[in-house]
């Protein structure tokens, strides 16, 4: 699939931040992932594909225009799902957990007033090959620079690099793709025990925290709050809750 590094993402442990909406609560109550539509993406830079497919489209250069009008037909079928990671301390050997990521909180669960989902996808959950889908995950690359004046295009380079300045979401990339058109948001049914902990923002409110608990009442899930460490402000620390915090609920 034109990756310029592979590594194995079975059994992967990876964090999705949330603002409190129904539609994420149906999620979690349906045990499903939303993938959306790539064009509908906050970076209009972000899956440069499309931006060099419609270059190519009016380039003197092009060598078979109604090839990459079924490539661009075929790859608007795609949907993509976005998550964190741990990632790795800069002064020390030490990971840091993905649901730690303060700007990850900021920008994605409402500051701080939503909830971070931790997800571990077991072994044979992705696949290459499906009754004409595929379903992988790969870390999105960071890069200064993304030229479209080529003549092709990796799938690396199309749908899983962004800038640099993207950085600080360690982001990995679930991606579906079915022959037929899929819905604009399309759900991946999850297997058992996928959700392992939910960690509640700094600012969730207690019955925003009770509907995520509701919805998930026939999981086995850890569940945490987060709170700012005394000792150093500018950073974040959860605290599991006890089986009594959770009876309350």
């Amino acid at each position: 699939y034109g990756f310029s590094k592979e590594r194995s993402y079975d059994s992967i442990e990876l964090y999705s931040f949330y603002p409190v909406k129904e539609y994420h609560i149906k999620d979690l109550r349906d045990y499903k992932i939303s993938l959306s539509d790539p064009r509908e993406f906050n970076d209009p830079a972000d899956c440069p594909f499309f931006q060099w497919a419609e270059y190519l489209q009016f380039a003197e250069t092009t060598r078979n225009p109604t090839m990459l009008e079924m490539l661009s037909i075929a790859y608007s079928n795609i949907r993509i799902r976005c998550f964190t990671r741990d990632r790795h301390n800069l002064n020390s050997s030490d990971l840091i957990p993905g649901f730690c990521n303060t700007l990850m909180w900021s920008h994605y669960a409402d500051s701080h007033k939503g909830y971070c989902v931790k997800y571990r996808f077991p072994e044979g959950f992705f696949y290459k090959e499906k009754e004409g889908s595929i379903l992988l995950v790969h870390d999105v690359i960071y890069k200064s620079k993304m030229s479209i004046l080529k003549e092709s295009l990796t799938i690396e380079d199309g749908f899983f690099t962004k800038h640099e300045s993207w950085g600080y979401e360690d982001e990995v990339r679930m991606l579906y793709y079915n022959l037929e058109n899929p819905p604009k948001f399309n759900k991946i049914q999850m297997w058992k025990g996928t959700i392992t902990d939910v960690y509640f923002g700094v600012n969730c409110r207690e019955e925003d925290m009770k509907k995520i608990i509701d919805a998930l009442k026939n999981e086995k899930v850890q569940y945490h709050n987060m709170n700012f460490d005394p000792q150093n402000l500018y950073l974040l620390k959860n605290e599991p809750w006890t089986p009594e915090q959770l009876e309350k609920f």
